[in-house]
């Protein structure tokens, strides 16, 4: 799934290639990281956060699926999470946050997030 330009975008100067890169910017960073240096993002979250996973598996934005982001119902298929479509509904309308990159988390304790 590739992102749709914003509506008042001006296509002929394209932030991403024909295979959904980016040229620069935050989203090229989080590309790069989440591609290249999956390790290295991975263990920099896990030392921010207030709990350790034991891996950080990325789901997005992947090279393989052409740097998709994920909004919606796509982001919650994408981590597998399709059961809680019918809350994200009540929750947050329609068009809500493309997200720029995903993760699922696992625990020591057989838990995943």
């Amino acid at each position: 799934m590739k992102p749709k330009p914003a509506p008042n975008a001006d296509l002929t100067r394209t932030r991403i290639d024909e295979n959904g890169h980016a040229f620069a910017g935050s989203q090229y960073q989080v590309q790069s990281y989440v591609n290249e240096h999956p390790e290295e993002l991975s263990d920099a979250i896990s030392k921010a956060l207030a709990f350790s996973p034991v891996a950080i598996e990325w789901v997005s934005p992947l090279r393989v699926h052409k740097y998709a982001e994920f909004q919606d119902n796509d982001f919650l298929r994408a981590l597998g999470l399709d059961a809680f479509s019918n809350q994200l509904r009540g929750f947050w309308p329609s068009r809500g946050p493309c997200w720029d990159a995903l993760a699922r988390i696992s625990f020591k304790d057989g838990h995943a997030g």
